[in-house]
């Protein structure tokens, strides 16, 4: 695997996440649902569906299981016809959440993202002065010694910084919410 693919996985999950991606949701039942799955923020790590009024928080202890493998996936005669490399299965202690993508391409973009991103640290914040004013940055520690902090990125790929300005509102106010229990 090189250096950037993993960015690159993440990129394309956020590309699909941010304007949803439509897919069938298999119900308790059996039954498929159409349905559009969301995942707008590396910040938040929420994976949303069902109208965003169900959501999992992407972690060290969600499973992402690619093809036939989770519960009724696997024995459901809904889905005997659909080919595995269509078939997503996403746990957490809440949900399983089994997913039958339209495209083979948007399936393994959302599990090889989900997978980097379930494997991967979790990003921290770190607050650092400089000589104008207090800014926020986002911190990766596995490579941050290898840059330095002047460096400036118009797009992250996994070893910059990302700058305060480059946050979306939304986020800063949840970084600033959270900042004490981030550091």
């Amino acid at each position: 695997m090189t250096n950037n693919e993993p960015t690159d996985a993440i990129n394309l999950l956020l590309g699909l996440g941010k304007m949803g991606t439509r897919v069938q949701v298999l119900k308790e039942n059996g039954d498929l649902y159409p349905d559009q799955l969301f995942f707008k923020s590396l910040t938040s790590r929420r994976l949303s569906w069902n109208d965003n009024k169900k959501s999992i928080i992407i972690n060290p202890y969600i499973l992402i299981l690619p093809g036939k493998i989770t519960g009724l996936l696997s024995i459901a005669p809904s889905v005997n016809d659909i080919p595995d490399q269509l078939c997503l299965g996403i746990v957490s202690k809440d949900y399983v959440l089994e997913i039958i993508f339209q495209n083979a391409r948007d399936c393994n973009i959302w599990s090889q993202g989900l997978t980097m991103l379930v494997s991967a640290p979790l990003p921290h914040f770190a607050k650092i002065k400089t000589i104008r004013n207090p800014q926020y940055q986002y911190v990766d520690d596995h490579h941050h010694h290898h840059r330095s902090p002047s460096n400036h990125s118009t797009s992250w790929n996994g070893n910059d910084i990302i700058q305060w300005h480059e946050i979306t509102m939304d986020e800063k106010k949840k970084i600033e919410q959270f900042y004490n229990f981030l550091s």
